[in-house]
C-alpha cells in the first residue's frame, strides 16, 4: 500500500488527526505614541485641594501609570470609599509622581 505525500491525508487514513496550521491573527493597529507628560514644577495647590480624593482611574491618568501598577505598588495609600470603591488623596498622587519622575 503506497503512502500519500500529504501528512494530513496519511494521518487521516490511520485514524489520527493533525492540527491544521493556524491562520495568522489580524495585524495590530499601529497607534501613534502618546505625547510625553509635561514634567516640571507642579502647580501651587492649596492645602484643601491637596486633601481632595481622586478616583484610581484619575490618579493613573495623572501619573501616566496603569491602574494595576497603582494597585500593585501603592495600595497602602488607598482610601476605602465604599465596599467596592477606592480613592487616593491628591497629595499622595503628587508624591508618587515626583518619585517616579
Amino acid at each position: 500500500m503506497s503512502r500519500p505525500d500529504d501528512p494530513t491525508m496519511s494521518a487521516a487514513a490511520r485514524g489520527k488527526a493533525i492540527a491544521k496550521p493556524r491562520r495568522s491573527r489580524r495585524p495590530r493597529i499601529q497607534r501613534p505614541p502618546l505625547p510625553p507628560a509635561p514634567r516640571g514644577p507642579s502647580p501651587q495647590l492649596s492645602a484643601l485641594e491637596l486633601e481632595r480624593i481622586v478616583t484610581l482611574r484619575e490618579a493613573a491618568e495623572l501619573l501616566g501609570l496603569s491602574y494595576h501598577t497603582l494597585w500593585r505598588y501603592h495600595r497602602d495609600r488607598f482610601l476605602s470609599l465604599s465596599p467596592n470603591r477606592r480613592g487616593i488623596r491628591l497629595r499622595d498622587v503628587i508624591a508618587i509622581g515626583e518619585a517616579v519622575a
